[in-house]
């Protein structure tokens, strides 16, 4: 009987998978022609077009994974044209069952960058699910992660979204991998990034996250330098660890631990750090004996 049968009737996009079509035309005719076409049944568009020879009423078909480089539904239709004149000619489809195409799993995780410790740099984790396994065609080998950098922005009463920058990252399919992410625009503590992974072939995000907030997710640390040993020189310098991409302003302050655990530590010293500073130093002659 004629017609178009495929399997699976499930697709997972990017993956390299195929997905297999059987057909069969009617063979009682001797001058036609015979093309299959995959439908984007979602969007009415015609994927890609396959003519077949005249002389296969019937046979099977494989499409590799560069043709299912999107999530949608699909239909593939067999069409067969004949030749009955000079100017008469007619043509009979059928439509193949539905197949459903999925995005992978993708997951999406924020990091220090891996260069500095005190880098405004960050990095970005995209993985999928271990049994993923990439298409190796060129077709369907990238993605574009975008990162849009947001402050919230109180006026009166109101509170909107300010977008402070917004960059683009082209990255390949693979199935774990961290993409460097040097710091388009400095934030607040209001000031939040929002990620986007998404298709070039579709305007549709295939996975979001956000709003992060970089100055909650990471937390600020002072070191300072060891002189225990040594003991005290001239100064002590104490350095700042701030979020990446954050800036604040604010001030180190120096305690004297009461030897009473349950007295409160009397403040000796504080220094400034304005926007950009993240070292200061303190004088040795500040400090009291005991523990500071």
């Amino acid at each position: 009987m004629a017609g178009i049968h495929l399997w699976p009737s499930m697709h997972i996009a990017l993956s390299n998978a195929s997905v297999f079509v059987d057909y069969s035309t009617e063979s009682n005719f001797t001058d036609h022609r015979i093309t299959v076409s995959l439908i984007d049944i979602d969007r009415n568009v015609t994927v890609l077009f396959r003519s077949l020879p005249s002389n296969q009423s019937e046979g099977s078909l494989e499409f590799n994974c560069s043709c299912f480089l999107y999530a949608g539904n699909f239909r593939f239709r067999l069409e067969q044209k004949h030749n009955l004149g000079v100017s008469n000619r007619s043509a009979i489809w059928w439509w193949s069952p539905v197949l459903h195409v999925h995005w992978p799993t993708f997951h999406l995780a924020v990091d220090r960058g891996s260069n500095n410790r005190s880098s405004n740099d960050f990095r970005i984790g995209v993985y999928t699910n271990d049994n993923f396994h990439p298409c190796s065609s060129s077709k369907a080998s990238t993605l574009s992660l975008d990162v849009s950098y947001l402050e919230q922005v109180q006026v009166g009463r109101n509170t909107f979204e300010k977008v402070q920058n917004w960059t683009r990252h082209n990255i390949t399919v693979v199935r774990s991998q961290h993409v460097e992410m040097p710091c388009a625009s400095l934030l607040t503590e209001r000031g939040y990034i929002q990620i986007s992974l998404r298709s070039p072939h579709i305007q549709q995000d295939i996975k979001s996250s956000g709003p992060l907030y970089l100055s909650s997710i990471f937390s600020y640390k002072l070191l300072v330098d060891n002189i225990y040993k040594s003991g005290c020189e001239g100064a002590v310098t104490v350095r700042r660890i701030a979020p990446p991409c954050t800036v604040t302003n604010g001030k180190v302050l120096l305690f004297k631990e009461e030897s009473n655990d349950m007295a409160v530590p009397s403040q000796l010293a504080f220094n400034f750090l304005t926007q950009g500073e993240n070292e200061t130093e303190f004088n040795c002659s500040i400090f009291d004996p005991g523990r500071n």
